[in-house]
């Protein structure tokens, strides 16, 4: 009977048998090893992406999850795990394939921050700047983030935070933080967002996380993006942009309504500015699934997927962002034009809903 008041303690998590993290009660080990910046592969962090696997070596673990519903057998049977669901119960070893971070290790920050300003981007997604109250965690030489990545935010009266990605590529020495954040029905955080106005609030931001972004080599980039999505993609090709290399670009927006429509006019610059800078072709497609047959609509209608290409075989990159049911598709219709999948990047907008229970 005595172990039911068993006191709840720290354990230890030795990575690749060289990092050791400290894992207290409440956390899992995904969490620690972004905190502590490594470079630890991961998307989604809810179970639902496998992403984040590690073989454990030894010791005990409690899954917060069933693993079996994302990893295959042979993983299960070799000692897989996913880090994000994983709690322990004992000191343990696990190997993990880290990635090649640029720079190293990633600095994680968290900070108490403010917000500033908002401003509504359509009916159903604001766009809000997050000020930074710790002057500590801005740095003049080491950026806070990389372009298609993103933070936690999170209110006091919520037991976790929310998950938004950055809508700029970063700066050095900035304070604040833009994202572009839809209603979602039932949703905590923007049943309060939405509620009234929230200029002035506090509330504590962290990261960064994720792993999409730009890769390195300038090619032939198609984006693909939908609701909130645009957010991811923006800061990705502001970042292609102010990197001055050449590619050319083919920008597609799945909305249901000329209503769902926003930044306009931001993209409208980008394309300017990349043609005048001789960075090749920039051509915006909305294109519009529910508009009315009898309204003034004169662009694309449709599944955004159906404007990836009119050819049969492209070449160079994928970066998608946005509900998960468009990213799976889009990946299939890149997949048959031809892209590999390691010219693939994508971010799917995943959240509590769609971990397996």
């Amino acid at each position: 009977m005595f172990g039911f008041f068993k006191k709840k303690q720290d354990y230890k998590a030795v990575v690749n048998g060289a990092d050791t993290l400290t894992v207290k009660p409440g956390d899992n080990l995904l969490k620690v090893g972004l905190e502590a910046g490594l470079p630890w592969d991961h998307d989604c962090r809810v179970g639902s992406c496998g992403r984040c696997k590690c073989r454990l070596v030894d010791g005990k673990i409690k899954p917060l999850a069933d693993f079996s519903y994302v990893l295959e057998g042979d993983e299960l049977q070799n000692g897989y795990i996913l880090a994000c669901q994983t709690a322990l119960k004992t000191d343990i070893n696990v190997e993990v394939k880290l990635l090649e971070a640029e720079g190293g290790k990633q600095r994680f920050w968290k900070s108490d921050s403010t917000i500033t300003n908002i401003r509504d981007l359509t009916h159903d997604i604001k766009e809000i700047t997050v000020e930074i109250n710790d002057d500590s965690v801005t740095s003049a030489d080491e950026l806070l983030y990389r372009a298609g990545q993103y933070a936690d935010l999170k209110l006091p009266h919520l037991a976790e935070g929310r998950s938004y990605s950055f809508a700029t590529a970063p700066k050095l020495g900035q304070k604040t933080c833009l994202f572009y954040i839809r209603k979602v029905p039932g949703g905590e955080f923007t049943d309060w967002l939405f509620e009234e106005d929230r200029t002035g609030q506090t509330l504590e931001m962290s990261g960064p996380f994720g792993q999409f972004g730009l890769a390195k080599e300038p090619t032939t980039m198609t984006c693909v993006a939908g609701g909130s999505g645009m957010s991811a993609v923006m800061g990705v090709l502001q970042a292609a942009l102010e990197s001055g290399e050449k590619r050319d670009v083919r920008f597609i927006f799945g909305a249901r309504t000329q209503k769902d429509l926003y930044c306009n006019d931001l993209i409208s610059d980008m394309a300017t500015q990349w043609k005048s800078k001789g960075l090749g072709q920039f051509d915006y497609i909305p294109c519009l699934s529910e508009e009315p047959d009898n309204s003034d609509w004169t662009g694309s209608r449709g599944l955004c997927t159906e404007f990836i290409s009119p050819e049969d075989n492209i070449e160079g990159q994928a970066y998608l962002c946005g509900p998960p049911g468009m990213i799976d598709a889009a990946i299939a219709v890149f997949e048959q034009k031809g892209i590999q999948q390691d010219a693939i990047f994508f971010d799917k907008f995943l959240d509590k809903s769609n971990t397996p229970s």
